[in-house]
């Protein structure tokens, strides 16, 4: 194995505080108050936008003059190390790999320099370039043949600038160890042009699996997607089991994998395959998978997400011993499927192998913020569960979202102990319909407790008006069906807010989020007929606006006529509006009552059941089309309207009654306070006679 060596530049390397931070190993903040407190930092070579860029040499220079913390050094195996400067020159040596990506490819290079680093390991001594193949054959003798293959294919036909990366290797592995080096050469991808970059499984998720799984003595791990073990790997580490598996179907990837492993001083059984379709006897007890790559091209195949992800979870648990667990990380537009199998089970439900769903906390990737996920649970038995086909549905993230410390290990505590569960966080039911969490958690309560709510308030009402309470209910069960079932649901109009007239009759009325909010009155807002496209449309008399944001907000537009701005929507009962204005036929025959009316499909939207439907990684919206309402019958309808007008109108007229006690209450202080008005006073007490 021979190589040439690299010219070396005469150049001036120039380097940013984010790369000052970098390289020398301290927070941002630290190098930024390096250069503001202390006159004698170097100055900065030249200004690129709002970046400073600064000789690396002086900057090194100048860390040599500040001694590393004793808990810094403590933690340092390499006694040369002894100044930030030391520090800062190692991490710039490997930022100088970057510059070979102009002679050789990204992803041999980080083959070559992550292979390096396996073989200093395994040698436990310094590597040279004639001595390369003999450390292969070293390793090939200790009985570890995989392992000296992947060395062997990844070190042969070395390519020009081998001779720089050895040397950084065999500078940075004594120095902070086999695990660490393997990972700061792993972060050079991106300089190094390397498309086999590291999947970012989030951290957390490893965390709650490791959770999930407890102690992991005596245990077998597999990782049938495992890329380069991102979520493998920190899980290992954890729970510390008895034997890992790892597969994936990219040749490269596999060896990578394998040499970080090595680095980390981790065993493992690594093969490429794919998984999918793999009838190999591969059993274990957990099974992890965060799935890198789907078996269809939703582009061409016009392929649904979920049924992306089905065969990872048929493989997941196909991979089980039984009494095992799997754990399968999916986006959360998976748990919605529209195409069910029979007898209604949902895709991922693996033929009732589904034991928990969990909705993770938002924004847990840190460059996907936009993404959420769920971490589904498989088992093939029920150890502890109620049924067999039951499952867990956990909300996580509305967990999370109340603050709580260490939430993960509160949500493994209710999957391993399901009976002391939270209803307000969790609830059981079957892998039918949608696995969503949020839609589950509605705050369903039965109908003892609803019916005693229903007696309480009406005992509290008949003080006032005796007529409210008097609504004759009794305890049932329903059906449901969603909105996108029963109605149309149609998208607002994007208008320039420009165009926005207000108090202008003469223009079509709009509602948009500020009506939805009571920011303005409905009404006071038009748009001029020219100023919207062709192709919008007015609402009819009847259509039910909604905006699904943080929370639900519904109204009813009586008039109809009117323009509504996006991101509100209509809901369009069929039938309703020609119902509306012809009751009965030529022949004087009554229509048939179209089964619903605006007044109760706005009450039922806005119940507390649905406060919680919102989803979304950045912004909080409300799948409209998936929202449920019970079945009701006709007649049930439209007493329940009945009902619901003179909720109304009492509250009117409540409202009425309050105003004028409020005006007279203002008049009369008002007249006081400017000393235009006196109360008398009598001996019986105050009059009803001013002055």
């Amino acid at each position: 194995m021979t190589t040439e060596q690299p010219e070396h530049k005469t150049d001036v390397q120039l380097v940013t505080l984010t790369e000052v931070a970098e390289f020398a190993e301290v927070r941002r903040p630290t190098a930024s108050n390096w250069r503001r407190r202390h006159p004698d930092f170097p100055r900065a070579v030249r200004e690129e936008g709002q970046s400073a860029l600064f000789d690396a040499a002086a900057v090194a220079r100048w860390l040599d003059a500040r001694p590393l913390p004793p808990a810094v050094l403590a933690a340092e195996a390499d006694e040369r190390l002894m100044t930030y400067g030391d520090v800062f020159r190692r991490g710039l040596e490997l930022r100088s790999l970057g510059a070979l990506r102009n002679t050789v490819r990204g992803d041999r290079l980080l083959a070559v320099a992550l292979a390096l680093a396996a073989l200093r390991v395994l040698t436990a001594a310094p590597l040279t370039m004639d001595g390369l193949s003999e450390g292969i054959r070293r390793v090939a003798a200790e009985g570890r043949t995989a392992e000296a293959e992947a060395l062997d294919r990844s070190l042969r036909d070395l390519p020009d600038g081998t001779q720089l990366l050895l040397k950084v290797v065999n500078d940075l592995v004594p120095s902070v160890g086999g695990g660490r080096a393997v990972e700061r050469l792993l972060t050079q991808a991106d300089r190094l042009g390397a498309t086999n970059r590291q999947d970012a499984t989030p951290e957390t998720v490893c965390r709650l699996i490791a959770a999930l799984m407890g102690s992991a003595a005596g245990l077998t791990v597999l990782d049938p997607a495992a890329g380069l073990g991102s979520l493998l790997l920190p899980l290992v580490e954890a729970v510390k089991p008895v034997g890992v598996q790892a597969a994936d179907l990219d040749a490269a990837k596999v060896d990578l994998l394998r040499f970080r492993l090595i680095c980390h001083g981790l065993k493992a059984c690594v093969r490429r395959g794919n998984s999918l379709f793999d009838e190999s006897s591969s059993v274990a007890d957990v099974v992890v998978v965060d799935p890198p790559f789907t078996p269809f091209d939703r582009y061409t195949d016009n392929v649904p997400v979920t049924a992306e992800l089905t065969p990872w979870a048929e493989a997941a648990v196909r991979f089980l011993r039984p009494e095992g667990r799997a754990y399968l990380l999916v986006p959360l537009p998976a748990l919605r499927s529209a195409r069910v199998r029979p007898g209604g089970l949902h895709p991922l439900g693996a033929d009732g192998a589904l034991r928990a769903v969990i909705q993770l906390p938002r924004r847990l990737h840190s460059f996907r913020v936009g993404v959420e996920f769920a971490l589904l649970v498989y088992g093939n038995a029920p150890d502890g569960y109620r049924r067999p086909d039951d499952v867990l549905f956990c909300d996580a993230d509305r967990f999370a979202a109340t603050g709580a410390d260490g939430w993960f290990s509160e949500v493994a505590d209710w999957v391993r102990n399901p009976d002391d569960a939270p209803a307000e966080f969790t609830c059981w039911g079957e892998a039918r319909g949608s696995l969503m969490p949020t839609d589950r958690l509605t705050g369903l309560r039965s109908a003892t407790f609803q019916l005693a709510r229903l007696r309480e308030a009406q005992r509290a009402v008949h003080r006032f008006e005796p007529e409210l309470a008097d609504v004759p209910v009794e305890p049932m069960s329903r059906g449901y069906r969603t909105v996108g079932e029963l109605f149309r649901v149609l998208p607002g109009h994007k208008a320039n807010d420009k165009r926005i007239r207000k108090n202008d009759p003469t223009g079509l009325p709009v509602i948009g989020v500020a009506e939805l909010t009571g920011v303005v009155p409905v009404g006071s807002r038009s748009i001029g007929t020219l100023d919207v496209s062709e192709a919008a449309q007015v609402t009819h008399p009847g259509d039910v606006v909604m905006l699904g944001g943080d929370k639900i907000r519904a109204m009813v537009d009586k008039a109809g006529g009117s323009i509504v701005l996006s991101p509100a929507r209509v809901i369009r009962i069929p039938g309703f509006a020609d119902y509306q204005q012809h009751p009965v036929d030529r022949e004087g025959i009554a229509r048939p009552h179209p089964g619903m009316t605006p007044r109760v499909l706005v009450a039922l939207l806005m119940a507390p059941r649905n406060a919680d439907r919102a989803t979304g990684g950045l912004v909080r919206r409300v799948d409209l089309s998936r929202l449920e309402l019970p079945r009701l019958e006709t007649e049930e309808v439209v007493r329940l309207d009945e009902v619901l007008a003179t909720f109304e109108a009492r509250r009117r007229r409540a409202v009425e009654h309050l105003t004028a006690i409020d005006a007279v209450q203002a008049a009369l202080v008002a007249g006081i306070a400017d000393g235009a008005l006196k109360v008398i006073v009598d001996s019986d007490g105050v009059s009803e006679e001013g002055s």
